[in-house]
């Protein structure tokens, strides 16, 4: 699976069948929650499953006023 953090490198994670998004975060020590998270181009939500095959993509949300 390939991770693409904004702003970041790169990872490429390695797993095993299908694994919730939010699961997989957390075991790179990343909160779901400070993210927008892309599956393949498109919104999901961090309970959504995950493979090797898929890529996903963080985008920091961020407020202000």
């Amino acid at each position: 699976m390939l991770l693409r953090i904004f702003g970041e490198k790169d990872k490429k994670i390695k797993i095993k069948g299908k694994k919730r998004i939010g699961e997989v975060l957390s075991k790179q020590k990343i909160d779901a929650s400070l993210f927008i998270i892309r599956k393949n181009k498109e919104i999901v939500l961090e309970h959504d499953y995950v493979n090797d095959s898929d890529e996903i993509e963080l985008i920091p949300i961020s407020s202000g006023g």
